[in-house]
């Protein structure tokens, strides 16, 4: 007996089974690299504006951690677009592999969701920062590591800071207050993602993005998630 086409439509297969449904612009995204999107839809932007967005999420950290001395915007304007970059490298050294060690394209373009859960955390060794919390290396996997220290019992916790640095994963709190502000419907500020291979990774904004995943996790929308992505500019 054939399955009715109605039957079809709802989403079955021939046998009964439930068959995935596509629109086109689905099927191409699943079948296509973060670099091949962003080629196609992403906005040019220059190095300059991303250089300078990643300075002044660096500078906000500084004023939410306490230095209330200091004024992003006269910051960024005292350092003038030629002394930004050398700026940044100063406060955060990660970035040479972002913008010294690479020729890259940059693009802004809305991440989807199985993009950022598929994406690496930042490089480094595997017993340090992101990557001795995330099993697999993804966003995806450092989310599920938050999700699974979020379950232990609160009178279970420890309470001493360095038991708690040793045993749950790194900033916790950071990472479940963006997890609250996805919930409460906040805007997310881009981040900054080197796809010249694949899976592309998060040079900056690790704890946004394992935030928003983790939201996700709690049944949360995926929120409209922008990025700066950069890809190789010798192709």
């Amino acid at each position: 007996r054939r399955t009715p086409t109605s039957a079809r439509r709802r989403g079955q297969s021939r046998g009964g089974r439930p068959v995935r449904s596509y629109t086109r612009a689905a099927y191409v995204r699943d079948t296509m690299t973060l670099a091949d999107r962003v080629r196609d839809d992403g906005e040019s932007v220059s190095e300059a504006e991303v250089v300078t967005h990643w300075l002044r999420e660096e500078l906000e950290e500084d004023a939410e951690e306490g230095d209330e001395d200091v004024d992003v915007d006269e910051s960024i304007e005292s350092f003038g677009p030629e002394k930004r970059l050398s700026e940044l490298l100063r406060r955060k050294p990660v970035a040479v592999a972002t913008f010294d060690d690479r020729d890259l394209d940059w693009y802004r373009v809305d991440l989807a969701a199985d993009e950022l859960r598929g994406a690496r955390v930042i490089k480094g060794d595997d017993d340090e920062g992101w990557r001795e919390v995330a099993d697999e290396n993804t966003i995806e996997s450092a989310a599920r590591a938050v999700f699974d220290a979020e379950s232990v019992p609160e009178d279970d916790r420890p309470t001493d800071p360095q038991e708690v640095d040793s045993e749950y994963p790194k900033d916790l709190e950071t990472v479940l207050g963006v997890a609250d502000d996805v919930a409460a419907g906040e805007p997310m500020s881009e981040l900054v993602v080197v796809a010249d291979e694949d899976p592309p990774f998060v040079a900056d904004g690790n704890h946004r993005a394992v935030g928003v995943v983790l939201a996700t996790l709690h049944d949360e929308m995926f929120p409209d998630q922008p990025a700066f992505v950069g890809l190789d500019g010798t192709d």
